[in-house]
């Protein structure tokens, strides 16, 4: 017989971060249009809002000095919750809306970034594996700077366990199971300038 489920972790449900205005945009500041927003991915426009902060808050870079540069854009994603709300949608934006593999090219697109650009999904380890090609890629003067952004958001509600059939956990709390309810994610970024010599 089938053991029984495991019973969801108190500690992953407590330590959950909510993003209750995940929806909110500044279109206008990116040359957005507003029929365009409502079929663009939450992921996206926290991509632009993030992305942006990292090149012209932490890289101290102006929009003037991005355009047309080499900087690379290298982002880790791996949610599409959003394209099953817009399975319904008649917007012309519908098909892209919510594609990751558009994701990075939005940023560069905006920002006119002439880089390589690249939306990597690799599950747990989009973010790890995005830096590194970020790197390799700024080693092979491929790019200058390398711009790395991971940006996961759970739109729909869900329940995940990561346990055996067995019904052990393999991880442990608070990692062991969440339950999403509403709108929460994460978004990092990290400007590369400079990396060693392999």
């Amino acid at each position: 017989p089938r053991p029984p489920p495991l019973p969801l972790c108190a500690k992953g449900e407590r330590f959950m971060a909510t993003m209750p205005s995940a929806e909110l945009f500044d279109n206008a500041k990116f040359g957005v249009a507003a029929a365009e927003v409502l079929a663009m991915d939450p992921q996206h426009r926290l991509l632009l809002e993030t992305g942006y902060e990292a090149l012209h808050g932490g890289g101290g870079m102006t929009r003037a000095q991005l355009r047309d540069s080499d900087t690379g854009v290298f982002l880790g994603i791996t949610n599409a919750d959003f394209n099953g709300l817009l399975a319904s949608s008649r917007s012309v934006y519908a098909a892209t809306g919510g594609t990751i593999s558009v994701a990075a090219g939005r940023l560069s697109f905006t920002l006119a970034l002439q880089g390589p650009c690249e939306s990597i999904d690799t599950a747990c380890s989009s973010a790890i594996v995005a830096t590194h090609t970020g790197a390799l890629n700024l080693t092979s003067r491929d790019c200058s700077p390398a711009l790395v952004v991971a940006v996961s958001i759970y739109l729909a509600p869900r329940a995940s366990e990561m346990s055996e059939p067995r019904s052990y956990c393999l991880v442990d709390c608070p990692a062991c199971s969440f339950i999403t309810q509403r709108p929460w994610g994460w978004s990092c970024w990290s400007l590369i300038t400079d990396y060693p010599h392999c």
